[in-house]
């Protein structure tokens, strides 16, 4: 439910860890190769199925007295500290609050994300969609406090609903505008989202292309995230994920969600981020989702 970027930065990759296993890294330059042609096929496709939902008559979400697909979200719906989305809505109408702790501990840096969402409408198109405002980022490390001086918002809409024969279809534009900085730059991202439910769970890929400058887009820069979800029970599920970009940065990520009759959700989490370039440094980042449905 929460919009988040599919790969940490590069910059978060420090202290390089020798690492000379070499059938460790064949495996490994196999694995991100593949997810390198789903990153860079996966919001064209995304898009194309999308287009043929909105233009042929699948199951999607557009009945005009009802909002179908709830079930889905419930079971396709994550709350976690992790890179996954999962292009489901959220309630209809009802007021959404996400809070991001987390702390790097080669960093040394305690990182939080506040953001707030909304589904606008109990029926037809607008109630697959899902508009979110983000808050700027809190930074605090040596003894300091940073306020990232931009705020983003973004729209996400649920094109086709898994119904067994075909996946989760979803897109989201999030659009990053900075304030009070002449040199930054407004930075554009398109994901695509494909999520399918299985008996045991579900089933995710993320790809994102982002323009770090609005203004242009010649250059783009692509990554992914592919990932599962394990329903325990009604109350809590497991979360695993890899994430990577084209460049090779990667990280895994382990996550669990625990849910409470108050619409609250608690998904605390680890990420073991890896760079690929050749350096091999391990970075790790411990956090929590706090997920709060008001009015339900």
């Amino acid at each position: 439910m929460l919009i988040k970027k599919a790969v940490p930065s590069k910059k978060d990759c420090l202290h390089p860890i020798p690492h000379s296993d070499s059938t460790a890294t064949t495996r490994v330059c196999t694995v991100t190769s593949g997810l390198r042609f789903l990153i860079h096929y996966g919001v064209a496709v995304s898009l194309f199925f999308a287009a043929s939902a909105a233009s042929a008559d699948f199951q999607v979400a557009y009945a005009a007295d009802a909002c179908p697909g709830q079930g889905v979200a419930a079971q396709q719906g994550i709350v976690g500290f992790n890179s996954l989305i999962d292009g489901q809505p959220g309630t209809p109408l009802l007021p959404q609050l996400t809070v991001v702790p987390s702390y790097n501990f080669e960093e040394e840096k305690f990182v939080n994300q506040l953001s707030m969402s909304a589904v606008p409408a109990s029926s037809g198109f607008w109630c697959q969609a899902q508009f979110e405002f983000f808050a700027p980022v809190v930074k605090a490390f040596d003894g300091e406090i940073d306020v990232e001086k931009s705020v983003a918002a973004s729209w996400q809409q649920r094109w086709l609903i898994d119904d067994g024969s075909l996946p989760t279809l979803s897109t989201v534009v999030e659009v990053q505008v900075p304030y009070d900085d002449s040199n930054a730059n407004t930075e554009i991202s398109l994901i695509g989202i494909v999520a399918n439910s299985t008996g045991w769970g579900a089933v995710y890929l993320n790809s994102l292309a982002v323009s770090e400058d609005g203004s242009d887009f010649s250059s783009v820069d692509f990554s992914g995230v592919i990932g599962a979800k394990r329903i325990v029970n009604a109350t809590l599920a497991l979360f695993a994920d890899l994430t990577i970009d084209e460049d090779g940065l990667y990280a895994l990520e382990l996550s669990a969600e625990r849910d409470y009759s108050n619409g609250l959700s608690f998904g605390p989490g680890i990420r073991l981020l890896r760079s690929g370039d050749g350096s091999n440094g391990i970075d790790v980042s411990i956090g929590i989702m706090i997920f709060k449905v008001f009015g339900g």
